[in-house]
């Protein structure tokens, strides 16, 4: 997102992200100054989503700012807390993923696919990481993935099929905005969670739907509902975070990946 809106690609950037703007959407840090009536006080340990959170202190309105949890570090909530609570959301309630079944995991390396993969693997799916170099490949199998497929590699839509003896995964997450590929690895009744276009350099994907009408499948987009928190609603919000703590936690905390792709950590 922070290329395309340098770039200017972004479809956001038609409307309120005009220059000049500090780049950053996810922050954590400790309250300076708040409002007499705010349940928020100086000293706090918070973190959420805005616009600007790059910079050294940022203003924001209380409704997108969390509490931390005490067991987390400022550079855990600033990486879990908004990647996690998007994965939560796209996985559980909208995707519907259960225990045993498949799931592939576009831009499996990135802040996003970091955290997708490692919620999936505590639920007990089998995750397929799609990424783009060797690199990123070792990123993910630190991660416990042990299906890696490379989308550099010509036809890997046919290796994630080869991956499920020919039938195809359950779910796609999708942050990059390929759908047309997604669903040429889809089972039949399967569902494709849209969540990004990354990859596409802000180049929206056309799509003949009769592609999704001879899979059955299930489109879905997921937006932030940011009218009550930056990422979920809060009760979904409040799920998150507690089964990250007690189950995705535990990878990042065994792998210190979350060292690696955390975003920004502000007011330290």
């Amino acid at each position: 997102m922070d290329v395309l809106y340098c770039q200017g690609k972004h479809q956001n950037n038609r409307r309120h992200i005009k220059p000049p703007f500090i780049l950053g959407n996810e922050f954590a840090g400790v309250v300076v100054e708040s409002s007499s009536s705010s349940s928020f006080k100086p000293g706090d340990r918070v973190f959420g989503g805005a616009l600007g959170s790059y910079a050294e202190y940022i203003a924001v309105e209380e409704r997108l700012v969390r509490k931390i949890p005490r067991q987390w570090t400022n550079e855990q909530a600033c990486a879990v807390g908004s990647s996690g609570a998007i994965g939560w959301g796209c996985l559980v309630p909208v995707g519907q993923l259960k225990k045993e079944q498949s799931v592939l995991v576009t831009g499996a390396a990135g802040g996003l696919g970091v955290m997708a993969c490692q919620i999936a693997l505590a639920l007990g799916a089998r995750v397929i990481g799609l990424v783009g170099g060797s690199e990123k490949a070792r990123v993910v199998k630190g991660l416990g993935v042990e299906t890696i497929v490379s989308y550099n590699n010509k036809g890997w839509e046919q290796e994630v099929l080869n991956h499920t003896a020919g039938e195809g995964v359950d779910l796609v997450f999708d942050v990059v905005g390929i759908v047309e590929s997604s669903l040429r690895c889809l089972k039949y009744g399967g569902s494709v969670v849209i969540v990004g276009y990354a990859g596409r350099g802000g180049v929206m994907e056309t799509l003949q739907l009769n592609k999704i009408l001879l899979k059955g499948a299930s489109v879905k987009g997921y937006v932030s509902n940011s009218k009550v928190s930056p990422n979920l609603p809060s009760p979904l919000l409040h799920q998150a975070i507690e089964f990250e703590y007690r189950s995705t936690y535990q990878y990042l905390h065994e792998t210190e990946i979350w060292r690696t792709w955390s975003p920004c950590s502000i007011g330290d």
